[in-house]
């Protein structure tokens, strides 16, 4: 069983696992991700494990096809569990670059580290998305671009 939770900041997804997990489960956790990546170029992940089982066929396919495709803008990824879920999940997390495990008793600290830098990683993601369409709207010029992401810069300051 995989649960998406409330209380998810910004770009960070936050999942309780248990049992095993099915292909139904887990897409519901593969359109939150794309759903978050979509909306902040990014992705950070905190899943808490609790009585792990590990996954059926279906939905271990889908972690690795989410990990090839989205290898890149998946960052920091917090596992909770306890060191029988944590065989589990090193197979589960093994591609991404940035895990790290914690205990049940280090939630908060888990908490604390994904998100951790979280909102300068969006602020850079708007800048960079908002560049952009500033040089597309000049007709897409032949320069270095800096203009157009001091102008994004700018209007980031002033938007807040």
């Amino acid at each position: 069983m995989l649960h998406l939770l409330e209380g998810s900041a910004a770009n960070l997804v936050r999942i309780k696992i248990g049992g095993t997990l099915t292909d139904a489960d887990h897409q519901a956790f593969l359109k939150r991700i794309h759903e978050v990546i979509e909306k902040y170029g990014s992705v950070r992940i905190l899943c808490e494990a609790d009585n792990l089982e590990g996954w059926d066929n279906l939905s271990a396919w889908d972690d690795a096809t989410l990990s090839l495709r989205e290898r890149e803008r998946v960052g920091r990824v917090a596992i909770v569990a306890d060191a029988s879920a944590r065989k589990w999940m090193e197979r589960m997390v093994e591609p991404f670059v940035n895990a790290r495990f914690f205990t049940p008793e280090q939630s908060e600290e888990a908490w604390n580290w994904a998100v951790e830098g979280a909102q300068e990683e969006i602020d850079r993601e708007w800048i960079r998305r908002t560049a952009y369409y500033h040089w597309e709207a000049a007709g897409r010029p032949n320069c270095d671009g800096t203009q157009f992401w001091f102008e994004a810069e700018h209007d980031l300051l002033h938007s807040r």
